[in-house]
């Protein structure tokens, strides 16, 4: 039995249509699922007022309308113009067809994740579907992915930030430019940088801190260092100031503190958070690395050691780089979440031992018949979502229709993460989009 077990894994390695083709069914069997999701899950909360230009009564309905709402929302609330203007965008769109490209960036984001962490093997359906389980289960899923808004401001800005650092993560030091090439190079990573810098706080500084510790892991292999390794960073550096120095953002900021003794609260809440939410995670890095350390006793055979302890390296940054953030949402885990991901992910790959892909193998079946199961609450909850939110539409309309000056609603929440909650701070908001004074139940 293990002589054909060994004979059917070493047909399937070598069979290439078929890896292809079983890649690209968990592919569409993820696409297919997210766009069920994404079609399930409600316009509300933000969503709705990012349909307007910002501050204004004025319905989005142009990229200039856009372009003017991220210059009045600079000013006045926040400086993350990149991943906001994607939102408006997006929700310019008519629905299937947001919805649909929601869909697809998600499975893109997966692809990337996979690109970190396995850069030389194409297709393998057994990686893709182990980093979507991770996401699945380890993500606060709902309001980063489904919810456009925040997803635009986690998932497509992360998604920015994996391209801008899939560049470093490439590189081997083979590649010498000639000077005009070098030049176009880097002017276009410096313009690269300036947008990826300007997405999102702590992920924009995990990804220079990322860039940085490339180029140290670049002097210690003696590799060549590119113009636009440099350029690259030095355009982050503007976008993530750009950013910060939003004039909204200290409009916000008055009347917060950064105390030592805030700042040391800070510190351990958010290592107890991590600790809660990737401990386990963190302790199969652990024996990870004693396992690769073990395999590889010749320091000049760890680079994978090295590559994988940069993107730790980032995931310690971004979550702490939020102590002097006055809070900490669960949704802005999403980027250090990912980038712990990635950094167990090269190790997985990059240990040859059979037990160890043996213990993968059977996480990833463990982990398909725990999503199976989970798969019914997560139906039932999104279509209860659902239903209400569809009763509620009707009730606005009809109260609408008779020419009442107020609607009452029932507000719901979520069971599980997989469905949005009904944010109760958007009151002004639907009354704004339903041209109605709307008012939830008490």
């Amino acid at each position: 039995m293990t002589n054909k077990l060994k004979t059917f894994a070493q047909s399937y390695a070598d069979n290439k249509k078929l890896k292809i083709l079983l890649f690209a069914s968990a592919f569409s069997g993820v696409f297919f699922l997210l766009f069920y999701l994404n079609v399930k899950t409600p316009t509300l909360g933000d969503d709705l007022s990012y349909s307007f230009v910002y501050n204004t009564m004025d319905r989005v309905q142009s990229i200039g309308d856009v372009i003017t709402s991220q210059v009045n929302h600079y000013y006045l609330w926040g400086g993350r113009s990149v991943v906001h203007f994607i939102a408006q965008i997006l929700l310019m769109l008519p629905p299937l067809l947001m919805d649909a490209i929601n869909a697809f960036a998600f499975c893109a984001f997966i692809f990337l994740v996979y690109k970190h962490i396995n850069t030389k093997q194409r297709f393998s359906a057994s990686l893709f579907l182990g980093i979507f389980l991770l996401v699945w289960f380890l993500m606060p899923f709902a309001e980063t992915v489904l919810w456009i808004t925040g997803s635009a401001n986690y998932m497509w800005g992360m998604i920015l930030i994996m391209l801008f650092l899939l560049v470093y993560r490439l590189h081997d030091g083979s590649t010498k430019d000639n000077l005009p090439i070098a030049i176009c190079k880097g002017l276009m990573m410096l313009l690269c940088g300036v947008i990826c810098g300007w997405t999102n706080e702590n992920t924009a500084a995990a990804m220079l801190l990322i860039a940085v510790l490339f180029i140290v892991s670049y002097r210690y292999h003696k590799y060549t260092i590119p113009l636009w390794a440099y350029s690259g960073i030095f355009g982050a550096l503007i976008g993530y100031f750009i950013m910060i120095l939003a004039p909204g953002n200290a409009i916000r900021a008055e009347g917060t503190s950064t105390d030592v003794f805030l700042v040391s609260y800070r510190l351990f809440r958010h290592t107890q958070s991590f600790l809660n939410q990737l401990g386990i995670l963190n302790a199969i890095y652990a024996i990870l690395i004693f396992l690769f350390v073990r395999e590889n006793p010749d320091k000049k055979d760890r680079k994978a050691l090295w590559t994988s302890l940069i993107y730790m390296g980032g995931t310690l940054a971004g979550i702490y780089v939020m102590l002097f953030s006055p809070a900490f949402p669960l949704r802005a885990w999403f980027g250090v979440i990912t980038l712990n991901i990635i950094a167990v992910g090269i190790l997985v790959v990059n240990i040859k031992s059979p037990f160890v892909r043996n213990i993968k193998y059977g996480f990833i079946a463990l982990g398909i018949l725990v999503f199976a199961f989970n798969l019914f609450d997560v139906y039932k909850d999104v279509n209860e979502v659902n239903q209400i939110y569809t009763e509620r539409i009707a009730c606005i309309e009809e109260a609408k229709s008779e020419g009442k000056d107020i609607v009452i609603i029932e507000s719901y929440r979520n069971q599980t993460k997989y469905a949005i909650e009904d944010p109760l701070y958007s009151e002004p908001s639907m009354s704004k989009y339903y041209d109605v004074k709307v008012k939830y139940k008490e």
